[in-house]
């Protein structure tokens, strides 16, 4: 049986939805129901806000989807977390690729697996949420009913579906890829970063949590934090952001160069999670990281995995932008190196220095001071 089907539509709705679901299933919400499996004679209806990319997860194929419900009136109710694994991960992957839908992508489902949402109900959320596939609910069945241009034709259609989905995007076809005029990189600060999100940052890297250490699938994983001028402000929402970094083809184990303390990197498709009531931001493609020199007398150069980068404007003022914040910033964080009247390098070391009390400081020296 065919797990995923999908419908071509060029107005994308619950009547549409209706055609293509048994006519024995119901219309229901996730808040009329319960955790566990999901009555055979209920379908749910979300409209797809952004797809994640799909990843392998403990040996596990899964892809995630942030979904608005669609209510019973066709209006539009609270967000909506679906997770599909295996094969339905595979099949709607084909169908729906990474990144932001502008709403012309609904989605129907049935004999689901309900669980709880892992993160913050009280910001927009069903408080279940759906899994779709493997062994916590194999049976599960949905349905995709968009608009062709809007989703992948190299999906597994039917043969009468796919011919139907090929000749309209034909007629929607619009100008070609190398025509496009490509859009301006919108970043979003680090104190904007919300959860269930993707999205793209510009930021230094203020400490390095974990070097590329590798998993137990044979892939590298690095972990830092990185900041902006957003955390540094009055109470700021966050002091930093976390970032994973998966290495998932295994001949890459680090980023070009390594990364250290100060790098300017431009994250693009960041993945944003709540854990551990904090937001970690996720990166699956190193090629989407893009590494600068945060030293003006450097050249801006981008050191990147992803071939024929070319820097648009926008990046470039961003990065002159952070190497003159972090020019100012870096001396609170990583202070210069203690010199005397003459020139000569002091000790830093704690425990060369003497321990003193303010009123104890006589003259240039170094010393360990401990205050409250």
């Amino acid at each position: 049986m065919n797990c995923v089907k999908f419908l071509a539509s060029k107005n994308p709705c619950l009547e549409e939805i209706a055609k293509i679901v048994p006519a024995s299933c119901k219309h229901t919400l996730v808040d009329e129901l319960r955790g566990g499996m999901q009555p055979p004679d209920t379908y749910i209806v979300g409209i797809v806000e952004d797809a994640y990319p799909r990843i392998v997860w403990e040996g596990k194929v899964k892809k995630r989807m942030t979904l608005r419900e669609v209510l019973l009136d066709g209006s539009k109710g609270l967000q909506l977390d679906v997770f599909g694994y295996g094969t339905h991960a595979d099949t709607i992957h084909d169908y729906i690729q990474e990144g932001k839908s502008n709403g012309t992508i609904w989605m129907a489902f049935a004999k689901t697996r309900l669980v709880k949402y892992r993160g913050p109900v009280q910001n927009g959320w069903c408080e279940l949420s759906l899994r779709a596939g493997n062994r916590v609910a194999a049976d599960a069945e949905v349905w995709i009913v968009a608009k062709p241009e809007t989703v992948s034709l190299n999906a597994a259609l039917p043969s009468s579906s796919k011919s139907k989905t090929q000749t309209a995007a034909s007629c929607h076809a619009g100008p070609s890829g190398r025509n496009k005029r490509k859009q301006p990189e919108h970043f979003t600060v680090v104190c904007h970063c919300n959860s269930s999100r993707k999205v793209t940052v510009c930021a230094v890297v203020k400490e390095i949590l974990k070097t590329p250490e590798p998993t137990k699938f044979g892939t590298f994983h690095l972990m830092m934090a990185v900041f902006d001028p957003s955390c540094c402000v009055d109470m700021p929402i966050r002091d930093d952001l976390p970032i994973h970094v998966f290495f998932n083809d295994t001949s890459i184990r680090d980023l070009p160069g390594g990364v250290s303390i100060g790098d300017i990197l431009l994250l693009r498709n960041i993945s944003l999670e709540p854990y551990k009531d904090k937001i970690h931001g996720t990166v699956y493609d190193p090629k989407q990281i893009i590494k600068f020199s945060s030293d003006p007398e450097v050249p801006i150069e981008a050191i990147t995995l992803k071939p024929r980068y070319e820097i648009p404007d926008e990046v470039r003022e961003k990065v002159i932008s952070l190497r003159d914040w972090w020019g100012v910033q870096k001396d609170m964080l990583m202070p210069a190196t203690n010199t005397n009247a003459d020139g000569a390098e002091l000790l830093s070391s704690c425990d060369d220095t003497p321990d003193l009390q303010i009123k104890e400081i006589l003259e240039v020296m170094a010393f360990t001071l401990c205050c409250q």
